[in-house]
């Protein structure tokens, strides 16, 4: 609670303040996070309404006096989780202030990017766009229009492809496949890359 009102302040903790929560934080320091700590995150999660935004800033404000490798662990058991709520929580720690924790936080989602490979990636590509995507046609179909409106409105528009958001939004509204629709298979593939579905 003290950790929460400090951070919250942009109070630096006293060293006092700061040895015991690194005292506390030992568990975290190992390679390993303690016993019981994935489902704490679950707990966390669902007390957070499954939100990830919530997640992230609970866990910041949590870990505001832990040392960065307690906080790059955190983050690597978040990446971990089978939850999807944490692991959207995690890709938001790459805003930390620290740069170990943010390269740990790539580090990890790399090695969760290297697990969906081959037919298992492309199979996640795959249902992405039925599903996902395609449930959700509409509302990409809107973005791309305001962007091609945005884009036309803009000064020296040649150069912008506003145009091309314009079709894009057209052929969606028309209903083509998604799979179809190189734009379409690219935003798949990269949230693939990004949530490392496995």
């Amino acid at each position: 609670m003290l950790g929460s009102a400090l951070h919250r302040a942009g109070i630096p903790a006293s060293a006092e303040f700061a040895a015991a929560l690194e005292q506390s934080a030992a568990g975290f320091v190992a390679d390993e996070a303690p016993t019981g700590f994935a489902a704490m995150l679950e707990d966390l999660a669902s007390q957070c309404g499954d939100d990830p935004f919530m997640v992230a800033s609970m866990l910041a404000e949590t870990g505001h006096g832990l040392p960065a490798q307690a906080r790059s662990l955190m983050v690597v058991e978040q990446i971990r989780s089978a939850s999807a709520v944490m692991r959207d929580a995690a890709t938001l720690q790459m805003l930390d202030p620290d740069p170990e924790v943010r390269r740990a936080t790539a580090a990890a989602l790399q090695a969760r990017v290297a697990g969906a490979r081959g037919r298992q990636r492309a199979k996640a590509v795959k249902y992405l766009l039925q599903s996902v995507l395609e449930q959700r046609r509409e509302r990409w179909a809107e973005h791309f229009l305001l962007t091609a409106l945005w884009l036309k409105e803009a000064p020296d528009n040649a150069a912008l492809p506003w145009r091309e958001f314009a079709i894009l939004a057209r052929a969606l509204a028309d209903g083509h496949d998604l799979s179809d629709i190189a734009l379409m298979r690219e935003i798949a593939d990269r949230t693939v890359s990004v949530l490392a579905f496995e």
